[in-house]
């Protein structure tokens, strides 16, 4: 609590403290190229915002002028008493901690009101980029789409949570089934992300292989056509449904962490998503899952990819593309059938497969060894908590 406090109240910011840490943070500027990174994304993701002008850590000339004098009239601007929260998660007295909380935090004094900013973000716009950083290591190709961001506070929002669990699945099912003759085999990803809580981003992303990216684009494009046109597998859809509830019942099992409870009223306080008992997110989610029709995904995926449509490279160079060649690829695409490309066969393709035979031995910590004659071994350890994976 002595920490806490000194962190509300206590920093003082000495001149010599301040500009050796200074030092510290321009030398470190100069190495971290996913800042470079974030800072070339967020003009094209955010712009004309206060995201995409002032950056989490600051520009180097501020930072290598400022004085503790300017820290400190920053920090009694924006780190105000009246903003704090203090949250205690433990097996604690709660009387001892609310005085612990009194004694320590009583005693500052109100520092003025917190600053209105304009955090809104402009329309989304269709658009292409191509931002290269030669120390990522990694050529992938994404198309993006926005949606509202919804805090985790009704059944509304937890269902669309499902739903885009549903599309994730489905659509690695699909290129799965459509791999299995291909010789290059691509697969393409489906996630989202939330923009400072304030827009969500769906996005549909592949690796480039050998800076091949008309062929990453083309699929991509036609993955998103064919879900569009011809929604996604029937028989993939029952499959995902019953390895979801299987997962479902298995997180029941299980027991929460100290830093996951931690993370959830975190998660709470900051952003607004509300925390359930493991019980009733269980049963919520499970009644939502048997509600949730293949109809529904589809038409899903169908809303969230009406809108503008955003095409990002993200490269190791600039792969040469233009916003033009972008929309050709786009026309040109021919849609995916997923409908129809479940896998035919459950098995292993080519397998056949007769019984062989084994020693056992018990290993530490309820582990069993079978050890087969041609030297292979294989490891068993049964969970509770886990069905049906290997």
């Amino acid at each position: 609590f002595l920490v806490l406090r000194d962190y509300a109240g206590g920093v003082k910011f000495d001149e010599n403290e301040t500009q050796k840490e200074k030092g510290v943070i321009l030398e470190e500027a100069k190495k971290d190229f996913e800042r470079r990174f974030y800072e070339k994304r967020a003009v094209y993701l955010y712009p004309n915002s206060v995201f995409s002008r002032r950056f989490p850590i600051g520009k180097n000339e501020i930072i290598s002028s400022a004085t503790g004098e300017q820290l400190r009239k920053f920090y009694e601007r924006n780190y105000l008493p009246s903003a704090i929260s203090v949250i205690v998660v433990g097996d604690v007295d709660i009387a001892q901690i609310k005085t612990l909380i009194e004694q320590h935090f009583d005693s500052l004094e109100p520092r003025g009101e917190r600053i209105e900013r304009d955090l809104g973000l402009h329309p989304f716009k269709a658009g292409f980029a191509n931002t290269y950083e030669t120390e990522l290591g990694a050529n992938v190709a994404s198309v993006l789409y926005a949606d509202a961001y919804k805090p985790l506070t009704t059944v509304g929002a937890l269902k669309d949570a499902w739903l885009q669990a549903y599309v994730a699945k489905l659509m690695g099912l699909g290129y799965d089934a459509m791999n299995v003759n291909s010789k290059t085999p691509l697969k393409a990803y489906f996630g989202s992300d939330d923009l400072f809580k304030r827009r969500k981003l769906y996005s549909l992303s592949a690796n480039i292989f050998n800076f091949d990216t008309n062929a990453t684009l083309s699929s991509l494009f036609s993955a998103i056509k064919g879900v569009r046109e011809h929604g996604f597998s029937d028989d993939d859809f029952g499959s995902v449904k019953a390895e979801f509830i299987n997962e479902l019942e298995a997180d029941l099992l299980k027991n929460d962490t100290q830093s996951s409870q931690v993370g959830a009223i975190l998660d709470y306080v900051q952003n607004g998503n509300f925390k359930l008992s493991k019980q009733d997110e269980h049963d919520l989610s499970l009644e939502i899952l048997n509600e949730i029709t293949l109809k529904d995904v589809n038409e899903f995926f169908v809303r969230i990819t009406d809108g503008a449509r955003f095409t990002e490279l993200i490269s190791t160079k600039n792969l040469g593309l233009s916003e033009a060649d972008e929309n050709k690829l786009y026309e040109s695409a021919m849609p995916f059938d997923f409908s129809g490309a479940a896998l035919e066969k459950k098995e292993l393709a080519g397998a056949d497969l007769k019984p062989k035979k084994f020693s056992t031995k018990k290993g530490g910590s309820g582990i069993e060894i079978l050890t087969f004659a041609n030297g292979a071994k294989v490891y068993l350890k049964p969970l509770k908590s886990e069905k049906n994976r290997v």
